[in-house]
């Protein structure tokens, strides 16, 4: 069983921030990972973690979508979603940086697209 206690205000920002941390390194297991022990112990971590999951999830279909494209197009799709998905991996870092140094003040910031979807599956 999960523990029950709530946690400190630091120990909110430091796991907000490894959820963002383990987007960039795990996409979406880490994310969820965090979410899944959190997500009843603290809103302000399951908000974090859930956008976190959320970006990751959105970059692994417009990965998959990009890879189905360029088998049905013989490779030549390569040549246009290879040089999307570095800049998808960038942004994903960059946004990553971002919220989570905003989230380590105690933050409550969205992250663009996906910022408003986990407000809403976290309720707040």
């Amino acid at each position: 069983m999960f523990p029950t206690t709530i946690p400190s205000r630091e120990e909110e920002r430091g796991m907000s921030i490894v959820a963002w941390v383990l987007n960039v390194a795990l996409t979406i297991v880490g994310p969820a990972i965090v979410y899944a022990l959190y997500s009843s112990r603290s809103k302000f971590v399951a908000f974090h973690a859930m956008q976190s999951l959320l970006l990751g999830a959105a970059i692994t279909v417009v990965g998959l979508v990009g890879m189905a494209f360029s088998f049905v197009t013989f490779g030549l799709g390569v040549v246009l979603v290879a040089p999307l998905m570095v800049l998808l991996g960038i942004a994903d870092i960059v946004v990553s940086i971002l919220i989570g140094v905003r989230a380590a003040n105690g933050e409550w910031a969205e992250a663009p697209v996906v910022g408003k979807i986990a407000r809403r599956i976290v309720g707040v």
